[in-house]
């Protein structure tokens, strides 16, 4: 782990190794390499999601893997708990990000923002996943249903971060 990175990402999973390799690739692939990435495993999980992490780490990620989540709330908190970063971007294991994303979050939070919504947008071969594809487009723009990713860690800390008792909706609570 780099002592000072700028920002840190913050993963929940849940037998996640094959969705997470596309979203580290992802990070992987960023322009912007001034980060930690923090996953935070179901205590559940059954998958090799921490041998993915190790395949990961080899290719020079910095990532903090632990296997303390309860929730996707409590995972997030510990998560920002633990993060290095002056930045928090929350992120889901089945996302990806464009090589620009990192870069703009840390410019835009330096700059004059706060706290950033960042659309989602699925990804997938299958007919589900493409269903999902479509329903997350038809949603982008729409503020009541886009929730809040990228934070200042002050300012998450100020609010007290993601509530712990939600276990459903808990980036949208932080909103």
């Amino acid at each position: 782990m780099i002592d000072n990175p700028m920002l840190s990402v913050i993963v929940p999973t849940y037998n996640s190794e094959k969705k997470l390799s596309l979203l580290l690739k992802s990070l992987n692939d960023s322009k912007f390499k001034n980060f930690e990435i923090i996953i935070n495993d179901d205590k559940r999980s059954s998958d090799k999601t921490k041998e993915l992490i190790i395949k990961f780490k080899k290719k020079g990620l910095r990532i903090l893997y632990l296997k303390e989540n309860n929730s996707m709330a409590q995972a997030r908190k510990k998560g920002a708990t633990l993060a290095k970063g002056r930045i928090l971007l929350h992120l889901d294991s089945d996302m990806k990000i464009s090589k620009d994303l990192l870069e703009e979050c840390y410019i835009l939070i330096n700059n004059k923002y706060d706290a950033l919504v960042i659309s989602e947008e699925s990804f997938g071969a299958t007919f589900w996943a493409k269903c999902k594809s479509l329903e997350k487009k038809c949603y982008q723009g729409i503020s009541e249903l886009e929730s809040l990713r990228c934070i200042k860690k002050v300012v998450y800390d100020k609010v007290g971060g993601h509530n712990e008792k939600m276990v459903f909706s808990e980036d949208k609570d932080l909103d």
